[in-house]
């Protein structure tokens, strides 16, 4: 790998800080794919520390120089599917960084920040990656302020979810699986935060906001508003209709379609919702 005519993967660094014998690919005796720096100028990075060999693992960035490229696997890719679900598809660089926070979430390195203007999307979204990250056998825990009677239907939708007042106690709950938390954050929440740097902690913790704080070390994952993806409200259905097992031309007619994206595309939690069980009743 270099910038070399002869080289198997040739980079192109504007930076021109990518050697042209920059590093070497092998595979080990038990067939995982290795990279080695091949002393080059700058050295090659693991995840932006300085290393001589590195065992590729999927969602590890490697740096070569001026370049950086992200190990993928067929699961990565189903993953980058799903961020762009939640997020959008058109902006690369944003797709990339959310990638990065949700690996570096469930590896337990750093708290998971889900941000947007409607809280049950935001839970749904939690929800959605704990079972690609984690799966359904794994504990989902929410923790969250006693529901108001005022505000019935907010807690509605998650029945049957268990929830805690105290931060510890759904910490304890959540090993092994992942500890959301919404819609504030409990009077505990600092204690939580040291808990969960602990290396013992097993749980992948999740916190829901309207508004993105940007001094954690992984960047937040916004949420955008349907009002500006009107242009992806068919690409989200089909998305939807392919991961309960559907070829989305054959489950939703027009007709559906057109009410889905006039009557039910008011947040995204509501479209995935409604195409679902569209999907699923005609099955």
């Amino acid at each position: 790998i270099g910038t070399a005519d002869d080289c198997w993967l040739r980079l192109q660094d504007p930076t021109r800080r990518a050697s042209r014998h920059h590093a070497k690919l092998t595979r080990d005796r038990e067939g995982r794919w290795e990279i080695s720096d091949l002393c080059s100028k700058n050295g090659l990075a693991l995840d932006g520390g300085p290393q001589v060999r590195v065992l590729l693992t999927p969602g590890v960035e490697l740096g070569l120089g001026g370049i950086t490229l992200i190990v993928e696997s067929p699961l990565l890719r189903m993953l980058r599917d799903l961020l762009g679900r939640f997020i959008g598809w058109a902006d690369e660089r944003r797709l990339n960084l959310a990638v990065r926070s949700v690996r570096m979430a469930a590896t337990r390195r750093e708290l998971l920040q889900l941000c947007g203007d409607h809280d049950p999307t935001l839970v749904m979204v939690a929800r959605t990656l704990h079972r690609h990250a984690l799966g359904d056998d794994r504990p989902f825990i929410i923790c969250a302020p006693r529901p108001s009677e005022s505000d019935p239907e907010r807690w509605a939708e998650y029945d049957g979810v268990p929830r805690y007042e105290s931060g510890l106690e759904a910490l304890a709950a959540a090993g092994g699986g992942t500890l959301c938390v919404w819609p504030r954050k409990p009077h505990d929440f600092g204690h939580v935060v040291e808990a969960h740097r602990e290396p013992s902690s097993r749980v992948q913790l999740i916190v829901c906001a309207r508004t993105p704080q940007h001094d954690r070390v992984i960047a937040p994952l916004v949420i955008p508003p349907m009002t500006t993806r009107m242009h992806e409200i068919d690409r989200i259905i089909d998305a939807c209709a392919s991961e309960v097992g559907a070829a989305p031309s054959e489950a939703l007619t027009t007709v559906h379609r057109t009410w889905l994206r006039n009557d039910a595309s008011k947040t995204l939690g509501q479209l995935e919702t409604s195409t679902v069980r569209l999907v699923l009743a005609r099955q």
